[in-house]
């Protein structure tokens, strides 16, 4: 999902009660400082980079069911299906919503046909993955011009897919026949991206689970894509904005980096760039190019603020911004990561430090009454 509320820099509720507490309470601001700085170190630095390790090889697997099944279509292009963009829609009149992976379109007599795809590259709980599934789906029919303001023409039909790991397949369909959800039409596409094969599955309003090598789509015309379709990896996307934030942000800085050494010269301003730089940057990718110019403008500004607040950028004007770290820019992901675990432990310490105040403060008011 490009949902970038992530970017975003609030105050926290720790933060908040801090400052009250400062300006009415001064002794009570003491004791919930005392409780963070307690906790603050009692949370183990290794534990979290091991944490954000495992993070990161999520998103990883992520990106490789992603390129697998736009390389699917990319190698089956009889089928007229083209790949449109990931994260379709993120947000609806400025509210976040539930979003797809994946959107592939084909345009004929003045409509178009879509599929759009959901990916999980690791379930814990299928009945509540499921249930997300559908509450998505929901999404689009609700707002189903929104949709079609994006492809650029009425949608003549649309087709919903759950895509996993192929060593999730044969757990989820054992889900599926156990508990008979009420479903309308779930059709699963199990990727094995080792082998360069889509195998299709589909839950029938019946509840009968189909392994099949047959067609279950709706549409006629996707008959030859699957009974176990080969196809060449050709790894399509750069990068998805679904994509864990550390990505997201060497994503930027590399490309930033080698853009500006392509012009260095040897002065202090080598590595300096202006706002519209990022903004070209957006615009151009592969994953976001499809956004609105207020969109590609607000995801720009968001980048930028992050890269400031990690450290990668300085920010010299409103609008000017220098790039750090350039002594040995291919540490970055190291010098991100550095500064991700430090934010993580500041805001569970913050988070602890409120609950044990909050419950002291409990406490006392029951020995007064």
């Amino acid at each position: 999902m490009l949902n970038c509320g992530f970017l975003i820099k609030m105050s926290t509720e720790y933060e908040r009660k801090l400052q009250e507490l400062e300006t009415n309470d001064k002794k009570a601001a003491g004791r919930l400082k005392a409780h963070y700085k307690e906790d603050i170190k009692a949370l183990s630095e290794e534990e979290h980079h091991a944490l954000l390790a495992s993070e990161i090889r999520t998103g990883d697997n992520h990106l490789a069911i992603i390129n697998s099944l736009v390389s699917l279509f990319f190698s089956v292009k009889q089928l007229g299906y083209k790949f449109l963009t990931v994260d379709p829609i993120y947000e609806i009149e400025g509210q976040p919503v539930k979003n797809f992976d994946l959107l592939f379109v084909k345009y004929e007599n003045g409509s178009a046909k879509i599929i759009l795809v959901e990916v999980k590259s690791s379930i814990s709980k299928f009945g509540k993955e499921i249930t997300h599934f559908e509450e998505t789906k929901k999404v689009y029919y609700d707002n189903k011009g929104v949709f079609e303001n994006l492809v650029g023409e009425p949608i003549s039909d649309a087709e919903f897919v759950f895509a996993i790991p192929s060593s999730f397949k044969d757990d989820l369909i054992n889900h599926l026949q156990q508990n008979k959800p009420n479903l309308q039409e779930f059709i699963i596409w199990s990727v094995d991206h080792f082998r360069s094969k889509v195998y299709e599955v589909k839950q029938s309003n019946n509840h009968s689970v189909e392994r099949t090598n047959r067609r279950v789509h709706q549409n006629a015309d996707l008959d030859c894509l699957f009974a176990g379709q080969d196809f060449k990896n050709l790894n399509p996307i750069e990068f998805t904005p679904k994509s864990h934030t550390i990505k997201l942000l060497i994503q930027f800085y590399q490309t930033l980096y080698h853009k500006l050494k392509q012009n260095k010269k040897d002065d202090e301003n080598a590595f300096k760039f202006h706002f519209d730089l990022i903004k070209l940057l957006v615009s151009d990718n592969t994953a976001t190019k499809n956004l609105t110019e207020d969109d590609t403008v607000r995801f720009s500004k968001l980048i930028a603020d992050r890269g400031v607040q990690y450290e990668i950028f300085s920010k010299i004007t409103a609008n000017e911004y220098k790039l750090r770290n350039t002594n040995n820019p291919y540490n970055i992901k190291i010098h991100l990561s550095n500064i991700y675990i430090k934010s993580l432990i500041h805001r569970k310490a913050e988070q602890s430090a409120l609950e044990k105040f909050n419950s002291s403060n409990k406490d006392k008011q029951k020995t007064l009454f």
